[in-house]
């Protein structure tokens, strides 16, 4: 009988653990979910480039904040981890790869780490990191902002796409809610660009996003 009533409080135990594990795992998850204070878009521009051999492209990476939740203000930035991958028409000399990024030293003031990786064989990806080292929250920058513009070189003819994956996007920033601890950005979405290197593509016919969101464009 002793023996039963033990196997009993031992499955009962086991079984308040497997429970309680459920519980705290739901809990981490709904934790996880809610560790944005804002959100924030990534756009390449121009959207459309044409360029010929041997002339540098530069491109241009923005990033557009959202408002912080509750609040009517733009969550503020403070650091980026983005990657950019692109097709073997265009290439980065990697033994002075930082001198070809130029971060816009208003949002950030410095390039923490600049990398090239391989993606498959036809494919490179460019991982910058930039923090605003030094800079007070009221100089943060928000809203529509450039992030930096990089100096490509093609060395090929043909077409491709400059690409921003999102599950490589990491954006952070100052969150003015008390007592939250909650510091990164949801990426809402990313906008590439398409490029045509010594082909009869034009972009006459495009539009910077920024002049079109101003009104500008016809």
């Amino acid at each position: 009988m002793a023996v039963k009533v033990k196997s009993f409080w031992v499955i009962l135990f086991l079984l308040a653990v497997v429970v309680a594990g459920v519980f705290l795992a739901g809990k981490r998850q709904e934790i996880r979910k809610s560790a944005y204070f804002s959100g924030v878009k990534v756009t390449i521009q121009p959207e459309v480039i044409s360029a010929d051999m041997g002339k540098e492209v530069p491109v241009q990476l923005w990033l557009e904040t959202d408002k912080v939740s509750g609040s009517d203000d733009f969550a503020k930035v403070s650091s980026a981890d983005i990657t950019m991958c692109f097709g073997s028409e265009l290439v980065l000399d990697e033994k002075k790869l930082e001198s070809l990024i130029e971060l816009n030293q208003e949002a950030f003031k410095t390039l923490v780490m600049a990398s090239l990786t391989k993606k498959g064989a036809n494919e490179s990806c460019l991982k910058i990191v930039a923090l605003s080292t030094g800079m007070e929250i009221d100089k943060l920058k928000s809203g529509i902002f450039r992030v930096a513009t990089i100096k490509f070189t093609p060395v090929r003819e043909g077409t491709g796409k400059i690409d921003v994956p999102q599950e490589r996007v990491f954006v952070a920033g100052y969150n003015p809610m008390p007592g939250s601890a909650d510091s990164s950005l949801a990426v809402g979405s990313v906008m590439g660009t398409n490029y045509d290197i010594g082909g009869s593509q034009k972009t006459s016919g495009s539009c910077f996003f920024l002049w079109r969101w101003l009104g500008w464009c016809r």
